[in-house]
């Protein structure tokens, strides 16, 4: 009798258990449908944040979509708004997001600001990461791999890691003692930990993305698609430019050499003495029958800038400094007002 109500105990908690997961799949499939139509405005704040009102209001427009580079307050961005007062340069960009998260949202910008340019900011260190994460569970940890395979699926799993990320220390989040940005000095102990976690998981991450191989072709023909689908809500008069950043590894050995005794792969030092590199090559010849879509190669303008006492990346943390920010605003300018 003892064993038989255990069993039934057991039976009746296993239902329960059933049931909630049940109930936690509609809810995630259900948050995932309106997340990916966008029935939410769901980086209102972000928009809202990085914009005045004045800007948001000007008939004539400049729209700017991107990750953390171009979300960055002091970043490029502003260089623009500084320089183009007859433009509202509207910031749409949005911190840890991708092409997938960008085709979603670009329509509705679009639709409400109307751009005579539209810039669409790449980056070559995680854009082919965001597509597909490197997963890789002999040598990360379980629930970062459930995490990484799950939201490559759910995309609103993504824009809740973020949200919580604002409020605290989250697993995927750059932590450190010292922050990255704020030290000039090499240090692998301070250096970003999401850029040392793609590392670990792909040791050959950056040049597979830089030059499309070991199955990162099959993610960018992905951003193709995307791209493509994205920029078919632009008006036929819009200019598009497109800049491609390079990860910091690309530029010199300076910066190769940190990414090597952070044990990050590469075949040959050829990674930074290459300049027309299969993804950014690639790029220019799927739209060499478009002449308003300009794809931009800054790896030549940024090599060319980066020397001691010049540096274009932090030295802690792949993101441009206020340098790199400097250059990649001068070259945007040079597009938009020639």
């Amino acid at each position: 009798m003892k064993k038989a109500g255990v069993l039934h105990t057991l039976k009746k908690w296993g239902q329960k258990l059933f049931f909630c997961l049940v109930l936690f799949f509609v809810s995630l499939c259900l948050f995932e449908w309106v997340y990916r139509y966008q029935f939410i405005d769901f980086y209102s704040s972000e928009l809202e944040a990085l914009n005045t009102k004045e800007t948001l209001q000007k008939e004539r427009t400049v729209l700017v979509m991107g990750d953390s580079f171009s979300a960055h307050p002091l970043g490029y961005v502003k260089h623009l708004k500084d320089s183009l007062p007859q433009y509202g340069v509207v910031n749409a960009a949005i911190p840890g997001t991708g092409i997938v998260e960008a085709s979603l949202i670009a329509p509705g910008r679009i639709t409400d600001y109307t751009p005579e340019v539209f810039i669409y900011q790449m980056y070559v260190g995680n854009d082919l990461i965001d597509i597909s994460k490197p997963t890789n569970w002999g040598e990360v940890g379980f629930l970062r791999n459930c995490y990484w395979a799950l939201s490559d699926q759910f995309r609103s799993l993504s824009f809740l890691n973020y949200r919580m990320g604002q409020f605290s220390a989250n697993v995927g989040d750059d932590v450190a003692d010292v922050s990255p940005t704020l030290t000039d000095t090499f240090n692998i102990d301070r250096y970003a930990q999401r850029t040392k976690l793609y590392i670990k998981a792909e040791g050959q991450v950056y040049e597979n993305s830089a030059f499309l191989v070991n199955g990162r072709r099959e993610d960018f023909e992905v951003l193709l698609k995307r791209l493509d689908a994205m920029l078919e809500h632009l008006p036929d008069s819009c200019k598009v430019l497109i800049p491609v950043i390079p990860h910091c590894a690309q530029v010199n050995d300076y910066y190769y050499q940190h990414y090597v005794e952070m044990r990050a792969i590469f075949s040959a030092p050829g990674i930074y003495r290459t300049t027309n590199y299969p993804m950014v090559k690639e790029l220019a010849e799927h739209y060499s029958d478009r002449p308003q879509v300009e794809i931009i190669n800054t790896l030549v303008a940024l090599r060319a800038a980066d020397r001691e006492g010049q540096r274009q990346y932090y030295a802690n943390d792949p993101h441009l400094n206020a340098n790199g920010n400097a250059t990649i605003g001068r070259l945007l300018l040079q597009r938009i007002t020639r």
